[in-house]
């Protein structure tokens, strides 16, 4: 590689890894990755992007969390796998969406 001016000997301190494995349980809920360095650098913010296959049996529940004229309220919808749904929320006057949560369900 061309060296341009005066740069420190280790210019590139980004470093790109990838992988892919199976996991033994099929159904697992978790997964553990460590991060290893043999060539003397310190990981500053390692960071992991993992792709997987949902099980298309889950469906989804739909939390929402809102205040409105009435004051602080939550609602909660199950959406069945596979299916798409549209349900009523039952808000107030005023209203003011505080969170969204999604949940896969079996």
């Amino acid at each position: 590689m061309n060296r341009q001016g005066d740069e420190p000997p280790d210019f590139w301190s980004q470093t790109f890894c990838w992988g892919s494995t199976e996991l033994a349980e099929k159904d697992a809920t978790s997964v553990r990755v460590r991060f290893k360095n043999t060539g003397g650098k310190r990981y500053v913010r390692p960071e992991l992007h993992v792709a997987y296959e949902p099980t298309p049996a889950d469906g989804t529940k739909v939390t929402f969390a809102w205040d409105d004229a009435g004051g602080a309220k939550t609602h909660e919808h199950v959406v069945p796998a596979g299916k798409g749904a549209t349900w009523t929320v039952p808000t107030g006057k005023g209203t003011s969406t505080k969170w969204v949560e999604f949940e896969p369900v079996k």
